[in-house]
Order: C-alpha cells, then sequence, then structure tokens
C-alpha cells in the first residue's frame, strides 16, 4: 500500500469518528479535520514527508490551528490606529 493511502486509511479508522461526534468533518484530498465554532475555524492537518516510499516509512507531521475571519480585521484595524 502507498503511504499516503495508509496513512489516510489510518487516519479514517482511527480519527474520523470520534472527530466526527464533535462535529469535525474530514477530506481526504487534503487530509484535513475542520469545524466551525461560533466564529472560529479549527482545524487539524497531516502532511505527508514527500522521501515516504512503500514498504519503508510512512511518515507524516499534524499542525493544528484556529482562525477567524473576525479577529484577522480587529488585528489589521489595531495595526492601522497605531500608525
Amino acid at each position: 500500500m502507498k503511504p499516503k493511502d495508509l496513512i489516510t486509511k489510518s487516519i479514517e479508522e482511527t480519527l474520523a469518528e470520534p472527530l466526527a461526534e464533535i462535529g469535525f468533518s474530514f477530506s481526504k484530498n487534503t487530509l484535513t479535520f475542520k469545524r466551525k465554532v461560533d466564529e472560529f475555524v479549527q482545524s487539524i492537518r497531516f502532511q505527508c514527508n514527500k522521501y515516504n516510499q512503500e514498504n519503508v516509512c510512512a511518515e507524516f507531521w499534524t499542525s493544528f490551528g484556529v482562525s477567524s475571519n473576525k479577529y484577522q480585521n480587529g488585528i489589521k484595524l489595531n495595526l492601522e490606529k497605531r500608525k
């Protein structure tokens, strides 16, 4: 099995159901879970190592994020006020 397929299968088998129960949806193309809570978007992203090899290694990294258009706009306004 190709490394990305192995990682995707593992994510789907272990994380998809518990994260769906708390509102996350999974994008198989980008290996990303996302959910919106109020004005915040929470994400969990898996990035595969470009040097992965079938039957040798299947490494990945995770990154977690929270973003908000409202928050970004507030930062922009504060920065403009300081000028």
